[in-house]
């Protein structure tokens, strides 16, 4: 297979409902993580890999969690510096947070969720959301910078998720990855990725962060933050 970077790359952008369809699939992966208390905080394009399951179907892969393993629990290193890491060893801050460039102690799920929403952009419109030279202007851009704009062939519904997931406060952002990834398979009409986010998941509380999801058939799940946790119970 290849990763989403370069096919994007070579189609220049991708179809709407087919971006939708590989995000969709990437939700359900990275669900898996945020359901054990892991945030990929490197969501981008390259790192989600595009093959083919037994059926000869598009499958998409989470690839790298390696940013996910530096938490701040280690001690090892100044917040500062392992942003400086991070984007050394995995290129553009333009898949990153706000409140991931300004400081990884204060990143949860909802991190995730914008990487997404800023991945989306860039596989349907061929640009960045937002641009700057560095950090610094980066994060002014996205504070204070007009918010991007689509493509004029978008479809709407589409613009509308987007821009959801690139609020900049993450409480106003989805507060899942099944909540973003059944929004995007409903738009793209793809039954295999309703499997995503089942009904269920609707009972998660607003607000809450969903750290920890905890299955009716599974053990206790590990608090790995001080976030709420929210238990699902699963069919």
């Amino acid at each position: 297979g290849r990763d989403l970077r370069v096919v994007a790359k070579e189609a220049g952008k991708l179809d709407a409902r087919l971006a939708a369809s590989y995000v969709a699939q990437a939700c359900e992966g990275i669900a898996e993580a945020h359901a054990r208390g892991v945030v990929h905080r490197d969501l981008k394009p390259s790192n989600l890999f595009l093959t083919t399951d037994a059926s000869g179907r598009p499958l998409v892969k989470v690839l790298d969690f390696g940013v996910s393993k530096l938490s701040r629990e280690r001690g090892d290193q100044p917040d500062d510096l392992e942003i400086t890491r991070t984007c050394q060893v995995f290129g553009s801050p333009h898949f990153m947070s706000p409140e991931q460039m300004r400081s990884t102690r204060d990143t949860d799920a909802r991190t995730d969720i914008w990487s997404l929403g800023a991945t989306l952009f860039v596989l349907v419109n061929g640009r960045y959301p937002f641009e700057g030279d560095g950090l610094v202007a980066l994060e002014s851009a996205i504070r204070t910078g007009p918010r991007p704009a689509l493509d004029a062939d978008i479809p709407a519904e589409l613009g509308a998720i987007i821009e959801r997931c690139l609020r900049t406060e993450p409480a106003a952002r989805y507060a899942t990855a099944r909540e973003l990834g059944l929004a995007l398979a409903r738009l793209a009409g793809d039954e295999r990725s309703r499997s995503v986010a089942s009904e269920d998941a609707a009972t998660i509380s607003p607000g809450w962060v969903p750290m920890v999801i905890e299955q009716a058939d599974a053990p206790a799940a590990r608090e790995w933050t001080k976030a709420p946790v929210t238990r699902v119970a699963t069919a």
